[in-house]
């Protein structure tokens, strides 16, 4: 694990000094990422004065079919107290898809000011729960580098994660993530 109680050290600032797509490799199989780690990286990133810098993105994609509409709206209204209606029980099935089916993502763009330096840290609300995450390790974060997409524009990822509708940011590697009261 990149943190205990008894020494700490930021995982994330260890990724970020691996000098070699290999050593970033290998340190994505065999760590642990904590998220007061993250959350520490992330504030000393938009802090002035420090070595690395950090911008991030935060967008809530909302499947269409599932906006209500004002007939679905009419419907819930319409409803009295007690069992759905035929047309309230649809609307609330409506609504419990939501969400299931939304799909919320950040990231996040670390970078050396004046280098080729630079990390992206995306995951979706679905990366980071141990049971409904895609990977067989569990919860994760995914991560693009300079080392291992030298031919990426990081600026154009992040670009894609904020404006495209339905955003598919490249592949990554996977580092295992536990919240701090999740031990791992």
């Amino acid at each position: 694990m990149s943190r205990t109680n008894d020494q700490h050290e930021n995982g994330f600032i260890l990724l970020f000094n691996c000098d070699s797509s290999a050593k970033l490799k290998a340190m994505c199989k065999t760590s642990v990422l904590m998220q007061s780690d993250f959350a520490d990286a992330i504030i000393y990133g938009k802090t002035a004065g420090t070595p690395y810098e950090c911008a991030s993105v935060f967008r809530r994609i909302h499947p269409d079919h599932l906006t209500l509409t004002d007939e679905d709206n009419a419907a819930l209204a319409a409803t009295p107290v007690g069992p759905h209606s035929l047309g309230s029980k649809k609307v609330f099935n409506k609504i419990m898809a939501t969400f299931s089916e939304r799909k919320i993502i950040a990231s996040h763009m670390f970078w050396i000011p004046n280098t080729d330096l630079w990390w992206i840290i995306y995951f979706s609300q679905r990366d980071v729960s141990f049971e409904d995450s895609h990977w067989d390790k569990g919860a994760h974060l995914h991560i693009l580098s300079s080392l291992t997409h030298a031919k990426l524009d990081p600026h154009a990822v992040m670009a894609g994660a904020r404006d495209d509708p339905k955003p598919n940011l490249p592949s990554g590697l996977h580092v295992r993530y536990v919240r701090d009261n999740e031990g791992d």
